[in-house]
């Protein structure tokens, strides 16, 4: 979905191009969703989740290893 919105934009893309780019039924969407923008909410929190992750990792990564301070 996110690419999707992201190629086309949130209006000019539809449920049913959602649905069949994932490989389920627009009403599994709507189950699980309710609306549209439910699941542009939905796709915009997991991708920020992921890009905190990623973030965290990096700055988890970015200092000097338990090694380097000890010695």
């Amino acid at each position: 979905a996110l690419t999707l919105f992201a190629e086309r934009g949130v209006e000019a893309t539809s449920l049913d191009a959602v649905a069949a780019e994932v490989g389920v039924r627009k009403q599994t969407l709507l189950y699980w969703f309710g609306s549209k923008e439910q699941l542009l909410f939905g796709v915009v929190d997991h991708a920020v989740a992921e890009l905190g992750d990623e973030l965290s990792a990096a700055a988890l990564g970015a200092g000097p290893t338990l090694e380097a301070r000890v010695r």
